[in-house]
């Protein structure tokens, strides 16, 4: 919809629209699988572990719609794949996050990973 109004201060006039016969009911393509989730488990071969980044890896969950992760007090919702890069972090220094499964019928238990980066190639002694 597009709504044209004529140009006004809006700190100065209130500008409003009013809609009738409306109703927002979207259909929900996102959550279309249901069933008990498994836990999901950290995969330490697809996992990446960089000097600045970590991208943790899990095993994909049957019936899962898309998954959750917890990092830093924060979730990260609607991640579609098993893996999730998070960037600028410190060298040497291990990270805890927390994961899920997400379907129509709920979510999964949070599972536990912990992955740490690694010491910054360009930081050692230069060589002559």
């Amino acid at each position: 919809m597009l709504v044209r109004v004529a140009s006004t201060d809006v700190s100065e006039n209130t500008v409003s629209v009013e809609v009738k016969g409306f109703e927002f009911a979207p259909a929900d393509r996102l959550l279309t699988h249901r069933g008990k989730l498994k836990t999901t488990q950290l995969d330490e071969k697809k996992s990446k572990v960089e000097a600045y980044a970590l991208t943790p890896a899990w095993t994909p969950v049957e019936n899962a719609d898309y998954y959750e992760v917890k990092f830093d007090g924060q979730i990260y919702s609607t991640i579609r794949e098993p893996r999730l890069r998070f960037d600028d972090l410190a060298p040497v220094t291990t990270y805890d996050f927390a994961v899920r499964a997400v379907n129509a019928s709920g979510a999964g238990a949070w599972s536990n990973l912990s992955l740490a980066t690694v010491k910054d190639p360009s930081s050692g002694p230069l060589r002559a």
